[in-house]
């Protein structure tokens, strides 16, 4: 098959998001507001300014999004499955599962824990997975990251924010493309998201092990970036810090243009988390 063309080249043209996950519900109907930031990049495509910002439906907000603009969406979402999965039964693709999601309830329930529990459960039931079992994607074992099917412990639960955000962009799956599993289709929309695990960001990027505000202040006055007092107030709400991790680790990918970096076979169904290049110097903001 024939690959699509790369993002292009970064430029103040360029949008650049980062999406923090949560699936907590607010009443039966609705979902906490997802935190976000944007970074704002000046015409040369370095970082001139941050926008820090909630999003109470995601596919709501993608409709707002400029189409004749490149969107690039960094999202702490899990966008595929174990490619076991499809070996037992190829009938449904990731799209298809993502798609499923959209008028899914259990207890008259739309998000939340119980329902998200719920909607992987049967996808477990569909391929024959036993109920106790938690298959795992190669690079989920790779980088020690947890499986959409892990439900303990809580805090590290992927499995209730990502069922959000397939939900609420199944209202827009059409007008949206996912990496690396929609990397062949030759529709050329200019909303696309990407999955990254931001604790992998905070080991590259900044060297550290936990979650921790000040290495990402320090690298963004490094940068240099001057931040004004809301931003770094942002910078320390530890979703809103999550989300600019995303962001940060996604432009360095848009930097040194490392979305040909080598995926599996298996990618179209797995997915692929997105990685810094070992070889290339987009840990330096001066790069």
């Amino acid at each position: 098959m024939e690959r699509k063309k790369e993002p292009g080249t970064l430029n103040g043209t360029l949008k650049v998001f980062g999406i923090d996950q949560t699936g907590a519900s607010v009443g039966s109907a609705r979902a906490k507001p997802l935190k976000a930031c944007e970074l704002i990049l000046n015409l040369d495509g370095n970082i001139h300014d941050l926008r820090f910002f909630a999003i109470p439906h995601l596919g709501e907000w993608v409709k707002t999004l400029k189409q004749n603009e490149k969107n690039h969406i960094f999202i702490d979402c899990v966008f595929g499955l174990p490619i076991r999965l499809h070996q037992i039964n190829p009938s449904k693709s990731i799209r298809d599962w993502i798609y499923s999601s959209k008028d899914y309830t259990f207890l008259d329930k739309h998000f939340g824990s119980a329902v998200s529990q719920s909607f992987f459960a049967q996808i477990k039931y569909f391929y024959k997975i036993h109920e106790t079992s938690t298959p795992r994607r190669e690079q989920e074992i790779q980088l020690n990251s947890n499986s959409v099917f892990t439900i303990h412990p809580f805090q590290k639960n992927i499995q209730t924010g990502t069922f959000r955000i397939w939900k609420e962009l199944s209202q827009v799956l059409d007008e949206i493309l996912i990496w690396p599993i929609d990397y062949y289709l030759q529709e050329e929309l200019n909303v696309i998201f990407y999955e990254v695990y931001p604790s992998y960001f905070y080991k590259k990027l900044f060297n550290v092990s936990s979650r921790s505000a000040g290495p990402v202040i320090k690298y963004l006055n490094d940068y240099p970036l001057k931040l004004n007092s809301q931003n770094s107030s942002h910078i320390n709400n530890s979703d809103f810090c999550d989300a600019l991790v995303a962001a940060l680790g996604g432009y360095n990918c848009l930097k040194t243009n490392n979305f040909s970096q080598f995926f599996s076979d298996e990618a179209f169904f797995e997915g692929q988390i997105l990685t810094i290049d070992e070889n290339s110097n987009s840990t330096n903001p001066k790069a």
